[in-house]
């Protein structure tokens, strides 16, 4: 049971990460100037995956794994075009 629950959460955080993530890219490489998205909230999403990466290595549970390898890379993008877009450059 517990392998059919890591099997769901991974697919549906891969459809957010896959999906959502690069939407958030698209939407942000159209526009001249971020206002409005902070990019401490970012640096946060950033580190959030960098950490389950983390512990997913250490407790070697790859369905954990796996979606936050583009979940970093992708929200790493984004933190990236929302800090040159942003008119302050200030977190």
């Amino acid at each position: 049971m517990s392998g059919t629950i890591a099997v769901l959460a991974m697919s549906v955080q891969m459809l957010v990460v896959l999906m959502g993530y690069p939407l958030q890219i698209r939407e942000l490489k159209n526009v001249p100037v971020c206002v409005g998205i902070p990019v401490a909230k970012w640096l946060i999403i950033d580190l959030a995956h960098l950490l389950w990466m983390t512990h997913s290595v250490l407790q070697k549970d790859w369905a954990l794994f796996l979606p936050n390898i583009p979940g970093f890379l992708f929200a790493m993008w984004i933190t990236v075009l929302i800090m040159k877009k942003s008119p302050s450059k200030a977190l």
